[in-house]
């Protein structure tokens, strides 16, 4: 790593591009992450402190964040569905006006609940890893959110036992948030099929590492969810989720789009 920063800081010197090192005791914006070889170890990157290049270094970190998305060194989802929720909360408080405004109608704070807060919290879900924990802090979100556009208060849950799919029903029969992301896996993983097959995308898709897994059930992996979005339009996918079991129907995207209909995965929003 330390031989292949300097070449890439001496090639962009070639074309008066400058990598970003500390120097002085300052943190680099170039940053390095570290991933054990054993995921859930408490062994982490901070074994090495800084890579040396030219009269700088580049510093270490424990989350790296690129495009938009958090990457951990753990590879697991805490932080970045952490980090979603905060965003996503901040957009809340700002349309805190807004949602209160009883001028405007319940369809119009619908599309813009859907438009920005939840925009803001489902930013790169497709390539999300998520366990069942996750879920359930990304849904709690979510009905939190539309109980307070809808003027609802924990008291008044308690006490009229309101459930959640009432309060969902109530606000148009807003879907849940679990068919919100498995329809944007569904269309992620349907435009993946239909790219040309020397697009780095698709060949990632069907990417496999042959070393033999370690003992013990494995990590919550990205697989594990699109395997997920898939058996909601056709069940009889095994959960090894084989490309030649799904492709072809979804390089027709006429035939992808009525089965995510038939499933249900498709936004209903009633006038009102």
């Amino acid at each position: 790593m330390t031989r292949g920063a300097q070449l890439v800081f001496d090639h962009f010197a070639k074309f008066g591009l400058i990598m970003h090192i500390g120097r002085n005791g300052s943190k680099s914006k170039t940053e390095a992450i570290f991933f054990p070889p054993k995921l859930g170890t408490n062994q982490t990157q901070q074994s090495t402190s800084q890579i040396a290049v030219a009269d700088g270094y580049i510093t270490f970190t424990n989350n790296f964040k690129y495009l938009g998305t958090t990457i951990a060194a753990d590879l697991r989802e805490d932080t970045e569905i952490k980090l979603r929720i905060s965003k996503a909360a901040q957009s809340m408080g700002a349309l805190r006006e807004f949602f209160k405004n009883e001028h405007v109608n319940l369809r119009t704070k619908h599309l813009i609940y859907l438009a920005i807060p939840v925009n803001i919290l489902l930013w790169g879900c497709e390539s999300w890893g998520c366990a069942k924990s996750h879920m359930k802090k990304v849904a709690a979100f979510h009905h939190k959110s539309i109980r307070s556009i809808l003027g609802i208060n924990m008291h008044q849950v308690q006490e009229d036992r309101i459930k959640n799919e009432q309060v969902r029903e109530r606000f148009l029969n807003i879907r849940p948030i679990e068919d919100i992301i498995a329809e944007r896996q569904l269309r992620w993983m349907g435009k993946l099929s239909r790219m040309d097959g020397h697009r780095m995308p698709k060949q990632l898709l069907t990417a496999w590492c042959n070393n033999p897994r370690p003992r013990g059930r494995p990590q919550q992996t990205i697989r594990h969810c699109l395997v997920s979005a898939l058996q909601r339009i056709l069940p009889d996918i095994p959960s090894s989720g084989r490309t030649a079991h799904w492709t072809h129907l979804a390089e027709d995207p006429k035939i992808w789009s009525e089965l995510m209909a038939s499933a249900g995965l498709r936004q209903q929003c009633v006038s009102r």
